[in-house]
């Protein structure tokens, strides 16, 4: 045993050990909040790779019908190969026509007639990963045959 450790007293082990857990809770703190910022970088990317694809889908929309129609089918399977693409990593596209509005998933853009149901989805909600990084915009409004207070 090395003469300048006093090994009659506990208290530097102790001392060393507090020191080590803290280091040890720093680490781990930082890395649980670059994690945190990692995690919302993804969603950022996500929602922008979405609406990228979003946008160029409406724009090829207004360009379908001049097309020939192996061109057409060849630009219908690229984006249909670009949400498969998305979906495949974890990408959900949600917000139906019909269902009951549910402000923890959608962004009610208008209302009509004071319904609580979706009668139009104006951009799908987007889930990544079971994380929701953007609501469905929706009108809401009332089913038809339904009253104003929702009622058949």
């Amino acid at each position: 045993m090395p003469p300048d450790r006093d090994v009659s007293s506990p208290a530097p082990v102790l001392v060393q050990a507090r020191e080590a857990l803290r280091a040890v809770a720093r680490e781990r703190r930082d890395a649980a909040l670059a994690l945190g910022a990692a995690g919302k970088d993804a969603a950022r990317v996500v929602v922008a790779a979405v609406e990228a694809v979003e946008v160029l889908e409406e724009t090829l929309a207004g360009c379908l019908e001049r097309l020939d129609p192996d061109a057409r089918a060849a630009v219908r399977a690229a984006l249909g190969a670009a949400w498969e693409g998305l979906e495949a990593a974890g990408v959900v596209r949600d917000g139906t026509v019909g269902e009951p509005v549910d402000l923890g998933r959608h962004r009610v853009v208008e209302a009509r007639g004071g319904g609580v149901r979706v009668v139009e989805v104006v951009a799908p909600g987007v889930v990544f990963r079971g994380t929701r990084v953007r609501a469905a915009a929706v009108v809401a409004g009332a089913e038809e045959g339904a009253d104003a207070a929702g009622r058949d």
